[in-house]
């Protein structure tokens, strides 16, 4: 069993740090409400202190979740946010995961031309 942290005790950037790496570990687990979760703290962290970077990343992750539980309108909701922000930063990186994970989702729901636009 895990040792709990007290992550009152870190700066904001050290939780959303020690959050995402959580969340990783439990995802990989296949504890998947536990890891959305994590990545709800963690976007909470972000909005609070205007870290749209970070925001980004949770959608996409948040995206990744939704889309593992089967949940593949919610997962384009947060691949849509996650695309916006990153286009709207010049994040072309990210802006290239969120489309790739978007087409996956079309696929999924066999929108095959739609998959294809992406």
């Amino acid at each position: 069993m895990r040792q709990q942290i007290d992550l009152e005790e870190f700066s904001d950037e050290q939780r959303i740090s020690y959050l995402y790496s959580e969340s990783l570990v439990e995802m990989n687990l296949g504890h998947l409400e536990r890891a959305r979760s994590l990545v709800d703290e963690r976007l909470r962290i972000a909005q609070q202190h205007g870290l749209q970077r970070e925001e980004a990343n949770c959608n996409n992750f948040l995206g990744n979740l939704a889309a593992q539980l089967g949940r593949i309108e919610e997962s384009r909701v947060y691949y849509q946010r996650s695309l916006d922000l990153s286009r709207q930063l010049g994040l072309r990186r990210a802006e290239a995961i969120t489309l790739f994970n978007l087409g996956e989702a079309a696929l999924q729901l066999g929108e095959w031309e739609q998959a294809q636009q992406y």
